[in-house]
């Protein structure tokens, strides 16, 4: 049986239910990985980490799931040098998911609430002004953990944003973070040309 069976054999028992599950995998694309963690992989391994790696990782799986205990795990959860956060947010809307979605750094955490889909609310803004300008702050980290968890209407509690349109959000991150290039790339340039301007005069 190839992995994918193991893992939904593994996952549909009860007995096995609480075994963490990881895959040594050549898979790369957000997708293929997103699959996974949505079935309960615990992590995904490059087959390249030296051994010593492999160890740690697997001792950071295991601290995770030690730390669940019993709590039943009622989403998804992963690793966000995986599977980027505009791909799980992509998948919670196509999915119309209604729930919170908890992201952790190590030194800075968010929790943003999805309602069918549609962001309405986010918890802890950190330094950012806006809730808008906080997940785009978000949607820049390169590391970190998510965890959803689905939530029952009765659930939801008060929400403090109107519905916000995922792919809006990751459409506007995408169009500020091109404009930001532009003006790199164009200060960039000035500075070269301002620096080739400054040795030519010297060599007059």
């Amino acid at each position: 049986m190839d992995g994918w069976t193991l893992l939904r054999m593994a996952r549909g028992r009860k007995k096995l239910a609480h075994v963490p599950i990881v895959f040594l995998t050549a898979l790369s694309d957000d997708m293929s990985r997103l699959q996974g963690y949505r079935m309960g992989v615990d992590d995904f391994l490059p087959k390249n980490l030296s051994a010593d790696e492999i160890v740690a990782r697997l001792q950071g799986v295991v601290a995770r799931r030690t730390g669940l205990g019993a709590v039943e795990n009622r989403g998804l959860r992963g690793d966000l040098q995986h599977v980027r956060l505009g791909s799980v947010l992509s998948f919670l809307e196509a999915e119309k998911k209604t729930g919170d979605l908890r992201l952790d750094s190590g030194q800075d955490s968010a929790v943003l609430r999805l309602v069918q889909g549609v962001l309405r609310d986010v918890k802890n803004l950190g330094y950012a002004a806006s809730a808008i300008d906080r997940v785009f702050d978000l949607l820049g980290w390169e590391g970190g953990h998510f965890e959803f968890f689905t939530l029952e209407p009765r659930e939801l509690g008060d929400l403090s944003l109107a519905p916000l349109s995922v792919t809006w959000l990751l459409m506007e991150h995408a169009r500020r973070e091109d404009e930001a290039n532009e003006s790199a790339r164009r200060e960039r340039l000035l500075n070269e040309r301002a620096g080739q301007s400054g040795s030519f005069e010297q060599d007059l």
